[in-house]
């Protein structure tokens, strides 16, 4: 359930309309029912999950120097602000991004 869960955020992630009720909806449950499956298999919130998955699509694209620029992974992970993008990446990986590219 969690891998297809996984595989679900990893396709919508550029979905600018893309929500915690959407997700729900794909994984055929409610909003709910998802939060506390999710929180009991993870011990994460959906934010916060949805935001792990993100960070490390960033960083196996970052690895794999599949963009040229922070922006541009930054943007195919769904987030809106490189700043903030940044810095949260380098909590959670202590690199920031751009080091990676270095």
């Amino acid at each position: 359930w969690v891998k297809r869960l996984e595989k679900e955020v990893q396709s919508r992630t550029k979905d600018i309309d893309f929500s915690i009720e959407i997700l729900a909806q794909h994984m055929g449950t409610s909003v709910r029912s998802l939060q506390r499956k999710l929180k009991k298999a993870t011990g994460l919130t959906t934010q916060q999950y949805i935001r792990e998955v993100r960070l490390q699509m960033a960083r196996s694209f970052l690895e794999k120097r599949v963009y040229h620029t922070v922006s541009e992974v930054c943007t195919a992970v769904g987030f809106q602000s490189s700043k903030h993008f940044s810095k949260i990446f380098k909590e959670r990986y202590g690199k920031s991004p751009s080091e990676y590219l270095g």
